[in-house]
């Protein structure tokens, strides 16, 4: 699961209606179950209550996920110094992590000329911000965005936007591990206070720095 959230998390910049240089997004993640496994429905279960916290400011980004009862995940870029981090807590504790940029600059995924796109004249209102219907088949898996027009976060490489679908979504599905997962935003901010705390890429000491594993090629 943690893997498809950090594919989320590194993708490609877009083009849009306006341009924003900082701010915040909250999504709401609501967790439904696939099959009727224990396993399914008591996960589905410790993960009420699951968000994601998007912030960014010019070449500094950060996402945040709280996944219920089970761990929170800080990952933290700062371009600026090409320096990236990792924090997670659960009830194992609290860890921390140094991200190789070079591994994270090769996980941005690219435009695929085999994606088809389908856009919908559907059309609702999503914090103020007028989004239509898109559907992407990549890969044998079709998910469904609502993505507005009227924004363009402006980081280079930090949207919760798979960069084949046009525009910023502020609401879209996919499937995990037994689960379909739908992120809509709940919340937002077009400006940041204490972005020195905010964006900090230093491991707090309270936390057990632990090494990174090799990259599998």
């Amino acid at each position: 699961m943690k893997n498809l959230f950090l594919i989320l998390f590194f993708t490609a910049s877009f083009q849009a209606f306006s341009q924003v240089t900082e701010g915040y997004f909250q999504y709401s993640i609501d967790l439904k179950p696939l099959d009727t496994s224990t396993e399914t429905l008591q996960k589905v279960d410790m993960l009420i209550g699951s968000k994601m916290e998007i912030y960014f400011a010019n070449n500094l980004s950060r996402v945040d996920f709280q996944m219920g009862s089970m761990y929170n995940t800080s990952i933290r870029v700062d371009r600026n110094n090409q320096k990236a981090i990792s924090l997670s807590t659960s009830k194992a504790g609290k860890f921390g992590a140094e991200l190789p940029m070079d591994e994270l600059n090769a996980n941005v995924p690219k435009l695929d000329p085999n994606a088809v796109i389908e856009t919908f004249n559907d059309e609702k209102t999503i914090l103020g911000f007028k989004c239509k219907k898109v559907i992407l088949t990549q890969n044998g898996a079709k998910t469904t965005y609502w993505v507005t027009n009227e924004i363009d976060i402006a980081v280079q490489d930090f949207s919760v936007l798979n960069p084949n679908v046009p525009g910023f979504p502020l609401e879209f599905s996919s499937t995990s591990k037994g689960m379909s997962m739908r992120f809509t935003a709940s919340n937002h901010k077009l400006s940041l206070k204490n972005t020195l705390e905010t964006f900090s890429t230093s491991i707090p000491e309270d936390y057990l720095l632990t090494p990174q594993k090799p990259t599998q090629r």
